[in-house]
């Protein structure tokens, strides 16, 4: 793999489709960012081995993805399949998300001993003592959740939320909006 581009594929009914696509561009469109297809792909080839060069039958195509347009099937790839992402672009991504977890830790748990927040400093060493695995694609708050759990061994923790309901009375409602 080059850093010219990367591959994008995804299986259907074991039937193995990749295509060759621009790594930076691909991320962007994965992202949800608006590009053309036509700037994420590098060639409007459909492979069934990228690597080596061989291409889909058109039977194949067609059978799967009910069109012969490379576009068409391009973005059905992208949107569905697994995007091969560069070292560079990984790092980048589980830097971003373990910022995102250790703000979400730092804003909602507490150390009960004292009753403060964990500065994100020592909730970072925690989280390099585990060696976890942190997913570039899944939501930072939803692993911080998972990831608390596995902190307690290591730094005392106690996550905490409130629910408020304020009741206010009929003549003060158009006030308070």
């Amino acid at each position: 793999m080059s850093e010219k581009h990367t591959v994008a594929r995804i299986n259907i009914a074991g039937e193995h489709f990749e295509i060759l696509v621009n790594p930076d561009n691909a991320l962007h469109y994965k992202m949800g960012k608006p590009l053309e297809i036509s700037q994420v792909l590098v060639i409007d080839t459909i492979f069934s081995d990228a690597s080596k060069g061989q291409r889909t039958s058109e039977e194949k195509l067609q059978k799967t993805f009910q069109t012969l347009d490379a576009f068409k099937i391009a973005e059905a790839i992208l949107k569905r399949g697994e995007l091969l992402l560069t070292t560079t672009q990984r790092r980048m991504l589980v830097n971003e998300k373990r910022k995102q977890i250790i703000n979400f830790i730092s804003k909602n748990c507490l150390d009960p001993r004292t009753g403060y927040p964990h500065p994100p400093l020592r909730i970072e060493q925690a989280l390099n003592q585990l060696r976890l695995v942190i997913d570039p694609f899944k939501s930072g708050d939803e692993q911080a959740r998972a990831i608390i759990n596995e902190l307690r061994p290591i730094i005392p923790i106690k996550f905490e939320q409130m629910r408020i309901a304020v009741k206010i009375p009929a003549e003060h409602v158009a006030q308070s909006v």
